[in-house]
């Protein structure tokens, strides 16, 4: 069975402007939220400071923001990341050493820093304190349900980690070796394989006190979640396959393929200790629909799949041309799908 994309991705209109898909997701509700939770806090602190007789002059001048004074700010922000200035004062700033920019046509200073000072995307008096990332919580869930909502992926998948820089103090800031930004938030992205598109994700925040929610395997399933019983096919490296999450998502008719480890648990003996291997050998280990398997390329690659079996004959470059040599098809197909989440830095790169 093949899937393919979204109704929305296939009926998307070509007269259409980058800003109209940002605000598809950016929507006025997010927007009107932000304003309410930003309100609510701005009249608890000025009662706070007028109460202690703290209350500065030019917040008494305080007006409520509106979902257009969000997008306002919002905006502003993209534009101090393109026309960087030291300082945000120099925005607003007369002297002819400073760019003229837009700014002062489209905010006073003032109503800058007040709309800054008291900007909330979470209501502080509903707030989890366990949570580490309660400040942000609310949009990133609004954010990851529209991206559910707004398109479907097709039938190839992949799952990896990527790397949110942040170079300031976190504690559960990481360092994963090998990545563009290897110190930051790690996140778990589920991504379609042909196009890129992030489907889902969940944050690292450390070890939270449900161990069973701290394992990898509780973390696919949980990103997994809305693409049961469709038939899709999952890609993933050795840092997440094993026997026991394969069988846990055939139950939800989810094929899986991905490079092992040798000390990963319940794979046959013989896979962890190799023999000697004649380059182009395959040695296959079978349960059920699961397979195990070792490939001798240049050096052993185990493997496991329940997606599909057999050798493909593929075009290889040597020193001397090109020859064919038959290959896991397994392996064929990993390799074409495994890199969704490497696509999906590379638009945001752009």
């Amino acid at each position: 069975m093949e899937l393919e994309g979204s109704e929305e991705q296939k009926g998307a209109d070509d007269n259409k402007k980058p800003i109209d898909f940002f605000r598809i997701f950016l929507n006025d509700n997010i927007l009107q939220d932000i304003a309410g939770k930003t309100n609510k806090y701005a009249k608890i602190k000025i009662e706070e400071m007028e109460n202690a007789n703290k209350l500065p002059d030019y917040l008494s001048k305080w007006q409520d923001v509106t979902k257009e004074d969000v997008l306002l700010l919002i905006a502003i922000l993209f534009y101090m990341g393109i026309v960087q200035l030291p300082e945000i004062k120099f925005y607003w700033s007369k002297n002819r050493f400073f760019p003229d920019t837009i700014i002062p046509n489209l905010i006073s200073k003032t109503r800058f820093h007040m709309i800054t000072k008291f900007l909330k995307i979470r209501d502080i008096t509903e707030e989890n304190p366990s949570d580490k990332i309660r400040k942000v919580r609310p949009l990133l869930n609004n954010l990851m349900y529209l991206w559910r909502r707004m398109y479907y992926p097709n039938q190839q998948i992949c799952i990896d980690e990527k790397m949110i820089r942040w170079t300031g103090k976190l504690s559960f800031k990481q360092y994963v070796q090998g990545k563009p930004n290897p110190y930051g938030i790690k996140s778990y992205l589920l991504c379609d394989s042909k196009t890129g598109y992030v489907y889902n994700m969940e944050l690292y925040c450390g070890k939270q006190s449900n161990s069973e929610a701290n394992t990898i395997n509780s973390t696919v399933l949980r990103l997994c979640k809305g693409l049961e019983l469709k038939g899709h096919k999952l890609y993933m490296d050795n840092f997440y396959t094993s026997p026991l999450l394969f069988d846990s998502l055939a139950t939800q008719m989810i094929g899986c393929s991905g490079t092992l480890k040798k000390n990963r648990r319940n794979i046959p003996k013989k896979i962890k200790n190799l023999g000697k291997m004649h380059k182009g050998f395959v040695e296959v280990y079978k349960r059920g629909t699961l397979l195990a398997f070792v490939w001798k390329d240049k050096k052993p690659v185990r493997f496991l799949t329940n997606i599909t079996g057999g050798l493909s004959l593929v075009s290889k470059k040597t020193k001397t041309g090109v020859e064919q040599i038959y290959k896991p098809t397994s392996i064929v197909e990993y390799n074409q799908y495994k890199s969704g989440v490497d696509l999906s830095d590379q638009y945001e790169s752009y």
